[in-house]
């Protein structure tokens, strides 16, 4: 028998607010076009659109507080550890596309059978402050290229 996994998390775009409008509206089309771009069928392990949804930058609070959130989720059948490191570098690969301050994944194994602090994975993503000025205070719109990473694993990251 197969076990079930539980995949969520989120990427807090553009941090804000940015001072102009014009160009917050702008890196936050941009995250809408390549997250629109990612396959509908996916090849195992899955980052597809589907599993992506957003609160709408003119949805106002509580839903949107200075930076609008790209969530994503999906449940899947028996993730292994080169799965997972799989998954995360095709995240890694679409983070490095998009504007975002940071960004976290976790996966649950057999939520609900088992304890999840024992039986899951967390990873985090942050931008560096050199990358957050570059890009949201400078202007230079060189899409997310540097971040720290941290996983409550060792050796998580691909």
């Amino acid at each position: 028998m197969s076990t079930r996994n539980l995949l969520f998390g989120c990427i807090a775009e553009c941090p804000g607010p940015i001072a102009e409008r014009e160009r917050f509206d702008r890196l936050l089309a941009h995250n809408r076009e390549v997250v629109a771009a990612l396959p509908a069928e996916y090849e195992w392990p899955p980052l597809t659109r589907n599993m992506f949804s957003r609160t709408a930058a003119e949805y106002g609070e509580p839903g949107f507080h200075k930076s609008p959130t790209l969530h994503f989720g999906a449940s899947f059948r028996g993730v292994d550890a080169d799965d997972w490191a799989e998954w995360l570098g095709k995240l890694e690969a679409l983070l490095r596309q998009l504007y975002w301050e940071f960004a976290f994944a976790h996966l649950i194994v057999e939520p609900g059978r088992r304890d999840p602090r024992r039986n899951g994975i967390a990873c985090t993503w942050a931008a560096t402050s050199d990358v957050i000025e570059r890009v949201f205070l400078r202007g230079d719109e060189r899409p997310m290229d540097e971040w720290l990473f941290s996983s409550s694993i060792d050796g998580a990251q691909p």
